[in-house]
């Protein structure tokens, strides 16, 4: 969960960055990019539209509103490549975000200035350490002069990475940061760290001396309910969150209402938090189980369709939609899904989707996929697959018996409740029946004393 809120947010801080220079040569090449800009209005805006996309989380339309703007003009590429980059970072795509910003148009102190912390984010998920630590220190010498914490937020993150895990996570790291010594961001950025490394019990103890004025900022609120829900106290984190309106906000309180069994609720709330962020897996996730649950098929099936297509979530995203077509009745497209699946395991299918795959292939009258993937289930160790293999040569009209309306056995005199209550009649007049004699023809007693015999004539 942390790891999709902290890209979001380090994508946002960065399409939010604002550098201010100095009367200097970078200032005088920013005045020449502002009049450069008067005479590509038209692009502009489709850049401001693309920026509320990408913070807003959709990030496909985004992509394709980039590629679609078709200029000559150096100053809109510079911006559009790094929009691009920045959607590649946040769908995880770490290698051609990092392509991206070391290509060649990004040449040019000032445009390194801007890009290095997207740069240093990137290494950080690569886990090059040796290179990131390189990286920091170029970009600290052109931008240290901007900061107003000394980069604290990106250079824990960098310590935390290439260094000794256990001294990083000491309390000593948070308390040092002492909040009531801090300013507003600053508190933000102490929180953040905190729940990063898993310290929130360690700041605990210190919140109340957050001064009352910082307790209006609705992201210090949200913060702060997070803490408290991690910290297992669900109701002081309902009131801290009363107020927000983020799609963190509406994650976390789905959580709770999961907690408590409420899962109208709960799914509520994981809708409310998709219309805030289109692309919030954590959302997606927990929507999923919820529409299964809640027999939302329709909506499940939309709601998988925003799962990443990123290699690893391929065959979950197909898998799903596949389970879903089969509830809703459309089983061209299970077929069609299964397929893809299968081409990404190269034809090497866990034992779930044989098994759906087999049925789907009998609802479309397939008796080959039928076989095929009943067999393939069977040497899976699936008892009712290799029953199935058997079924499809002994009873060649299966699919029809399967799509018929009618009940498979129609007697209506012999039902599992009439077994069950001929079973109750027959315990109680048990005493009633008449035993049968046994006629005796050869004594226990004289068998037990030929078996005694034959002890002896042996020993």
């Amino acid at each position: 969960m942390m790891d999709k809120i902290y890209l979001i947010i380090i994508a946002t801080l960065i399409l939010k960055i604002n550098f201010v220079y100095p009367e200097d040569k970078d200032r005088a090449l920013e005045n020449q990019y502002k009049r450069m800009m008067l005479h590509h209005q038209q692009e502009i805006n489709q850049l401001k539209e693309i920026k509320s996309k990408i913070i807003n989380g959709n990030l496909l339309g985004a992509k394709q509103n980039l590629l679609e703007i078709d200029t000559e003009s150096q100053m809109i590429n510079l911006i559009r490549y790094r929009y691009l980059a920045i959607i590649h970072f946040i769908n995880g795509e770490y290698l051609e975000a990092l392509k991206i910003l070391r290509s060649p148009i990004f040449i040019g102190n000032i445009q390194y200035k801007k890009n290095c912390f997207l740069i240093l984010q990137t290494l950080m998920f690569l886990h090059r350490t040796q290179e990131l630590e390189k990286e920091y220190d170029v970009c600290y010498r052109n931008n240290y002069k901007y900061s107003l914490n000394d980069f604290f937020w990106i250079k824990s993150l960098i310590d935390f990475l290439s260094k000794d895990e256990a001294a990083i996570r000491s309390d000593s790291m948070i308390r040092k940061f002492m909040v009531n010594e801090s300013s507003e961001e600053e508190v933000k950025i102490w929180l953040k760290l905190a729940i990063y490394l898993n310290r929130e019990k360690s700041v605990l103890p210190m919140i109340e001396n957050i001064h009352e004025d910082f307790f209006k900022d609705k992201k210090i609120r949200e913060l702060l309910g997070f803490i408290y829900y991690r910290m297992n106290d669900k109701e002081l984190a309902e009131k801290f969150l009363e107020g927000v309106s983020s799609a963190n906000r509406e994650n976390i309180m789905g959580n709770i209402s999961m907690e408590r069994k409420k899962f109208e609720i709960a799914y509520g709330y994981f809708q409310l938090a998709l219309n805030k962020k289109n692309n919030s897996l954590n959302a997606v996730e927990r929507s999923l189980p919820l529409s299964w649950i809640l027999k939302k098929w329709d909506e499940g099936q939309t709601i998988a369709l925003k799962l990443p297509q990123r290699a690893e979530k391929r065959v979950e995203r197909a898998s799903l939609l596949s389970a879903f077509n089969v509830k809703n009745g459309n089983f061209k497209m299970a077929k069609e899904n299964l397929l893809k699946a299968e081409r990404i395991l190269y034809g090497d299918l866990p034992r779930e989707l044989n098994i759906l795959f087999a049925y789907v292939s009998l609802m479309l009258d397939d008796y080959d996929g039928f076989k095929k993937y009943s067999t393939a289930a069977c040497r899976q160790y699936d008892a009712l697959s290799c029953t199935n293999v058997l079924a499809v040569d002994l009873w060649p009209m299966l699919n029809k018996m399967i799509k018929g309306d009618r009940a498979t056995y129609d007697d209506n005199e012999v039902t599992m409740e009439t077994m069950k209550q001929a079973q109750r009649a027959e315990t109680e007049t048990e005493t009633d029946i008449d035993r049968l004699d046994e006629d005796v023809y050869i004594d226990q007693k004289d068998i037990e004393e030929l078996d005694n015999r034959l002890f002896q004539l042996k020993y």
